[in-house]
């Protein structure tokens, strides 16, 4: 059998499904495979595995012996000494073979198992058939699982089996030997980054890290079963069931709202020479949310926390400042406060409704204290008679974080008006949402003109576009916390069907406080608790189990019926930054127990009477 000629124009190419080729690959193989080939022209090795590019022009009769493929345009005179690339490592060539075009010797270290498969002829050679002989094959070519590693060493059978590997036998002593040639793993079959079980952890946004291996098959993506708001797995060929129910069924915590004028919107702004703010969708939105909140005066901004900086800016907190701020609460209440170089003191809050205690901001003020920040947990209005009496009798200011509460009230009157400055959001986890946005609500008038000079960089741009002055200037300190026309027409949709939302997530909140009751009370389990002064905003519902352990169980149970129910907030005092920006005076256990307690349920427009039941059952269903 003569060899292939170094200089043949046309190299050919053995048949037969042990190779891959460059202009066919193998039958059943995956498309990158084909593609690296026809990228670089060359084979990999072992043959036709879906491994890693081996980048060998030929594979030579002896593995051992390596000819270096010369480089596209001129020949490559090939020294002694000189490098190979081999499998990501570089080898140094001997001083053997021919001064030119002929083969050279490598030192190559080949592990005991891919040397076992060698000397029993398990690689075919690379060698040229006569005219008139047919190519030759793979002495064990055939369907997979034919002899499949009769040859192999026994250690090596028997690593295979412990390790459950469905691969030939080439494949096998490739990654049973760790020859340089790594396997890449079959995209065919997706699989998970986690290969072996491990404890699952909740994570506060839904699902769990380090789930067991669970394979979505949607489209090669790779998700797990504890990823949070996936509603992967669209076709039925290719979905894997998880639990009872299919990915596909899976019901996530939150779905933005689609109020169907948003992409109008959108297209009168791009068809405009006005996209950068404070055009005619910034004034639309903003007379629209002080419709709704009965606001003297409102400020679009790009985001709640950046409505909460500015209001920290407004109040003129420093280093020598000290504000009062629930633990349990987001961290944006405490950065801006921390950016300012003022100190954020943690008090402890009111069990029954996660808001602020007024019984521990009163053990907390001191000749510092210069404000209060309130959040109302879940749109549930705090107790804000005890807290306003504080603030007038030692001259505080009210920061209302209000980012669930828009269209809540507290004895008939809206919350985020109630104290010297309110805030909203419109992240796309709220009622009514613009992707990423917030507003700063205010009633007096001598806060909102500095207001708005800080919203626009600290200058006078927005007089300047009213026509009160012929240009605009430098005036304050500020940042750059005005939304774009985009953001401000996609919130003007939303804000045209505020009732709409209001109603549908009632109707959910509804559902859950009528069908949890009686199941709460066997299993001394307390569901969300409203004020008879005040009116929420169906933004959240929340279950307190007894325990913590409890809490997880529930949330991995309602994991695996393919429901998403994330806990919340970490106390604020708890965390690394707590204790480098902030004190806490007394010990904040309230906060804790609810923390470590809480989980919350589905909750969003479209959610369906048969997916609110699916909740409901796989709630009452869970026993610990």
């Amino acid at each position: 059998m003569r060899r292939s000629s170094p200089t043949s124009s046309t190299p050919h190419w053995p048949s037969g499904p042990t190779w891959c080729t460059p202009s066919r690959p193998t039958p059943g193989r995956t498309a990158s495979c084909a593609t690296s080939h026809r990228a670089a022209r060359n084979w990999c090795w072992p043959p036709c595995s879906p491994s890693r590019f081996h980048p060998l022009r030929k594979l030579p009769a002896d593995p051992r012996r390596y000819r270096p493929p010369a480089r596209r345009g001129r020949r490559q005179r090939r020294l002694p000494g000189r490098r190979a690339h081999l499998g990501g490592r570089q080898r140094r060539l001997g001083a053997g073979g021919a001064a030119r075009g002929g083969p050279r010797r490598i030192r190559l270290q080949l592990p005991a198992a891919v040397l076992a498969v060698l000397e029993d002829g398990a690689v075919q050679r690379n060698s040229r058939p006569a005219p008139g002989e047919p190519a030759r094959r793979h002495p064990r070519a055939g369907r997979r699982g034919d002899g499949r590693g009769d040859h192999l060493p026994e250690a090596v059978r028997q690593r295979q089996r412990s390790r459950g590997l469905d691969l030939d036998d080439r494949r096998a002593a490739a990654v049973l030997g760790r020859d340089p040639v790594l396997p890449r793993p079959d995209r065919r079959i997706p699989r998970c980054r986690t290969a072996y079980p491990r404890r699952q952890t909740p994570l506060p946004d839904g699902g769990f890290a380090d789930p067991p291996a669970r394979y979505h098959r949607d489209a090669g993506c790779a998700r797990t079963s504890g990823c949070f708001g996936t509603d992967a797995g669209r076709g039925a060929g290719n979905r894997r069931r998880e639990g009872q129910w299919g990915v596909s069924d899976r019901i996530i915590f939150s779905r933005p709202y689609r109020a169907g004028r948003e992409l109008t919107n959108l297209e009168a702004v791009l068809g405009s020479d006005h996209s950068h703010g404070d055009g005619r969708f910034t004034r639309s939105a903003t007379a629209k949310l002080k419709d709704i909140t009965g606001a003297q005066h409102a400020l679009l901004t790009t985001s709640c926390t950046h409505a909460l900086e500015l209001a920290a800016l407004l109040l003129e907190l420093g280093h020598d400042d000290e504000v009062i701020v629930p633990s349990f609460a987001f961290t944006s209440a405490a950065t801006s406060i921390a950016l300012r170089g003022a100190t954020c003191v943690f008090v402890d809050i009111d069990e029954q409704t996660g808001n602020i205690d007024p019984a521990a901001v009163a053990d907390a003020i001191t000749a510092r204290t210069k404000a209060v920040l309130v959040m109302h947990y879940g749109g549930v209005a705090a107790a804000m008679e005890p807290l306003l009496a504080l603030a007038d009798r030692h001259g505080l200011a009210v920061i209302e974080d209000n980012a669930h509460g828009l269209g809540g009230t507290w004895r008939g009157r809206q919350l985020g008006t109630i104290g010297t400055l309110g805030t909203q959001s419109f992240h796309d986890t709220k009622n009514v949402h613009c992707g990423e946005g917030g507003a700063l609500l205010l009633s007096d008038d001598i806060l909102m003109g500095r207001a708005e000079i800080m919203r626009e960089k600290g200058t006078d741009r927005a007089r300047f576009l009213r026509g009160q002055v012929d240009k605009y200037s430098w005036q304050d300190i500020g940042s750059s916390y005005l939304p774009s026309e985009l953001n401000a027409a996609v919130l003007d949709a939303q804000l045209d069907e505020f009732e709409t939302i209001q109603k549908d997530r009632h109707r959910v909140w509804d559902t859950y406080a009528a069908a949890l009751p009686d199941w709460a009370a066997r299993k001394d389990v307390r569901l969300m608790h409203v004020p008879d002064d005040a009116e929420h905003t169906a933004h959240l519902f929340y279950l307190r189990m007894p325990t913590e352990e409890s809490r997880d169980g529930m949330i991995r149970h309602l994991s695996e019926l393919g429901i998403v129910a994330p806990f919340h907030y970490i106390p604020l005092d708890s965390s690394p930054a707590g204790s480098k920006y902030g004190r806490t005076p007394v010990p904040c256990v309230r906060s804790a127990r609810f923390s470590a307690t809480l989980l919350r349920l589905p909750l969003w427009p479209m959610l369906t009477e048969q997916q609110l039941q699916r909740v409901v059952d796989g709630v009452t269903g869970f026993e610990w």
